[in-house]
C-alpha cells in the first residue's frame, strides 16, 4: 500500500505552506525575472523547506517529468529522483517512508529496475516510470526571439561547467589546468561561457574566468523551478559544452544535440558536514570513478560530432526519450553556425 499518510501530516504541511506563502512567492517572482546573466542574484535566493514538496520542486523537474509520463506528476503524491545516479546507491530513497508516495520517477531503465528490485524486498508496490532525460521535457526560459537574438549577439558559444561544490561537501581541482583545456579550444569559439553553480558564485574561479575574459551564468539553485528552464537555454545555445565533471548535464547535452567534450582532472572531495550525503557522495564518487575511462574514450576528444556509442552509453544512464515531443512550443531550436 502507498498514500499512508496521517491527517495529521497533511495539517503540518498545509500549515507551513500558508507560514511560507509569502516567502515563496517573492522568491517565485524573483525567479520568474532572473536570466542566467544575473547570476550574482541567485546567492539571495531563499526558498523554504516545506517536506517533501521542497524536494520535488527541487530543478523544476516536476514540470518536466508531467509532459514527459503519461501521468501528471503530484509533488504532494509523487516522488522523482533529482539527478542520474551512476552507482547502485539508494540515494534518497532508503531514508524514506515510501508508503506515503504513489509513483516513483527516474531517468533510465537501469535505474527504474534497481528501484524496483529494493520495492519487492520491502513488499512495496509504488509504481515506478522511467522517463528519460528531464530536460527534454522543459520549457525553455527564454522566448525564440531571445533566444535568436542572444545567438546572433554571441556567435559560436563553448559552454563550459566546472566541477561545482555541494552543500556537505567541498570539491576542488586544479583551476588553471582547466583554463589551460579551455584556451587550447578557445579560438574556435565567438565566446566562452562559465556556468557557475550558485555555491562557486563570488569564489576565486569566478574572478579568475571573468579575468580571461569569459562570460559567466548560473542555471540558479537548486531549489529554483527555473533552473532546468535556464540549464536548457544555455545548452541549446550553445555549440558545444565542455566540463571536468561526469555529471547530469552529459546527458542533457546529449539530449539537446549538443557535443560534449570531456577534461579529465583529478577532483578531490572534502566533507564538510552531513554524515548521510558524504556517505552517498563516497559510494557515488567511486562509481564515477569507474567511469572515468569509458566516459573519457567517449567524450575525451574535442569533436563536434555526436557518436552512437556517445548515445548508447546516456540511453544506459540518463534513457531515452523517443516518445517525448520533437517539435512543440516547450522546444525553441538555435541555429548552430
Amino acid at each position: 500500500m502507498y498514500m499512508n499518510i496521517s491527517m495529521n501530516s497533511i495539517v503540518k504541511i498545509t500549515q507551513r505552506i500558508f507560514y511560507y506563502l509569502p516567502l515563496f512567492s517573492v522568491t517565485l517572482i524573483k525567479s520568474h525575472f532572473t536570466s542566467y546573466f544575473d547570476y550574482k542574484r541567485f546567492v539571495n535566493f531563499r526558498r523554504p523547506r516545506i517536506g517533501i514538496l521542497y524536494e520535488n520542486f527541487m530543478y523544476g523537474n516536476y514540470k518536466a517529468i508531467s509532459r514527459l509520463s503519461n501521468r501528471k506528476f503530484n509533488p504532494f503524491r509523487d516522488y522523482s529522483e533529482h539527478g542520474v545516479v551512476f552507482s547502485d546507491s539508494l540515494h534518497g530513497l532508503g531514508a524514506r517512508d515510501l508508503t506515503k508516495w504513489r509513483d516513483i520517477y527516474t531517468f533510465s531503465q537501469r535505474r527504474k529496475n534497481f528501484i524496483e528490485n529494493y520495492l519487492k524486498t520491502k513488499n512495496l508496490n509504488n509504481k515506478v516510470h522511467a522517463v528519460g532525460s528531464y530536460i527534454v521535457g522543459a520549457k525553455n526560459f527564454c522566448s525564440k526571439r531571445q533566444l535568436a537574438s542572444f545567438k546572433e549577439n554571441y556567435g559560436k558559444i563553448l559552454l563550459c561547467y566546472p566541477v561545482h561544490s555541494l552543500k556537505d561537501v567541498k570539491n576542488e581541482f586544479d583551476v588553471d589546468e582547466f583554463i589551460c583545456s579551455i584556451e587550447k579550444v578557445r579560438d574556435r569559439f565567438d565566446h566562452v561561457f562559465i556556468c557557475l553553480h550558485n555555491w562557486d558564485i563570488n569564489s576565486p574561479l569566478e574572478e579568475i574566468c571573468k579575468g580571461k575574459g569569459y562570460i559567466i551564468v548560473s542555471n540558479g539553485t537548486s531549489s529554483d523551478i527555473n533552473f532546468l528552464s535556464r540549464q536548457k537555454d544555455l545548452i541549446q545555445l550553445a555549440d558545444m559544452m565542455m566540463s571536468n565533471a561526469i555529471g547530469t548535464h552529459i546527458g542533457y547535452a546529449i539530449a539537446m544535440r549538443t557535443p560534449f567534450y570531456f577534461v579529465n582532472q583529478e577532483i578531490r572531495n572534502i566533507p564538510t558536514s552531513s554524515e548521510t550525503q558524504n556517505s552517498y557522495e563516497k559510494v557515488e564518487k567511486a562509481a564515477k570513478d569507474n567511469l572515468i575511462g569509458k566516459v573519457t574514450e567517449l567524450f575525451g576528444t574535442f569533436s563536434f560530432e555526436i557518436t552512437r556509442e556517445q548515445m548508447d552509453f546516456v540511453d544506459i544512464y540518463w534513457g531515452h526519450n523517443e516518445f517525448a515531443p520533437s517539435h512543440d512550443s516547450t522546444q525553441c531550436p538555435v541555429s548552430r553556425g
